[in-house]
């Protein structure tokens, strides 16, 4: 995928009722650039179909955008595009979010372990009620604190998301905030909300507590009336928060993976990073 094969990308993303963001897949070029593809029509180069495959370390990777225009099915193009994707892979464990009428196909295509936890995406005006923690402290995201960001996101992930974490935090028109203790500057969590294709998402929200989650929130300073998107896991800590600042459940899908099932640390999970590039 090229810059210039954004705009179809998304328009394609928003046809199949998808929610993201509106600068993510900029982000993930910059970091895995072979890991988005799409294919295109040789004489008008309309973009026909895609997938996303991001190697986030050496021993994983994550599918979505996994896409083709209706008319255009059952032509080849999305095994072809499939087949491209797991030679990029290159025998990593793979993971995926899946509509639930089609796993059964992603099980045949190996993906037979399925996570406890399904992914849970939720729509609402949050109705947030903790505006100061004694003790706490929130910050803009910049180069000051990011390298308490990343150790904290890493105690999350379980990995380094160094350079991912300063690109997702720059992100056009996205609010970057990260709670620090006062005494120490120790991150206590942290929250990316980003412009998407049909609501803004939160996309990371992580922290020690409920009561750090929902300040983070309350500090986006998210208009009376506005929409957002809140992505969580079943069985973590934003299932409870959801409800608490009275956000609608939409739906929830499966996660599926290859050779070993992935989970972070569900404590600190309140919404997820991206549903088309990362498992939490």
């Amino acid at each position: 995928m090229r810059e210039e094969d954004i705009p179809a990308s998304l328009n394609l993303m928003t046809s199949h009722g998808m929610f993201l963001g509106l600068y993510e897949a900029k982000t993930w070029i910059q970091l895995d650039p072979e890991g988005l593809l799409v294919a295109e029509e040789l004489e008008t180069g309309r973009v026909l179909g895609q997938i996303s495959g991001i190697n986030y370390d050496k021993n994983n990777s994550f599918i979505g955008m996994y896409t083709v225009l209706e008319e255009f099915r059952l032509q080849g193009i999305g095994s072809a595009l499939w087949n491209a994707l797991m030679l990029h892979c290159n025998g990593r464990n793979i993971g995926l979010y899946a509509r639930v009428q089609m796993v059964p196909s992603y099980q045949k295509r190996g993906f037979t372990l399925t996570s406890p936890y399904d992914l849970k995406i939720y729509v609402g005006n949050p109705k947030t009620k903790i505006h100061s923690i004694d003790g706490v402290i929130i910050e803009k995201i910049d180069e000051k604190n990011i390298n308490q960001v990343n150790k904290y996101d890493q105690k999350v992930c379980g990995i380094d998301r160094s350079q991912y974490n300063c690109l997702n935090a720059n992100e056009t028109e996205a609010v970057s905030l990260v709670a620090l203790k006062q005494d120490t500057k120790e991150a206590v969590g942290y929250c990316i909300l980003k412009k998407g294709n049909k609501f803004r998402i939160i996309a990371p929200l992580y922290a020690d507590s409920d009561e750090i989650a929902e300040l983070l929130i309350a500090k986006c300073e998210i208009s009376e009336g506005e929409q957002i998107s809140i992505r969580t896991l079943d069985g973590s800590a934003g299932v409870d928060l959801v409800d608490k600042i009275s956000m609608d459940y939409v739906t929830q899908v499966p996660t599926l993976f290859s050779k070993e099932i992935v989970i972070p640390d569900m404590k600190k999970v309140y919404s997820g990073t991206s549903i088309n590039y990362f498992p939490f």
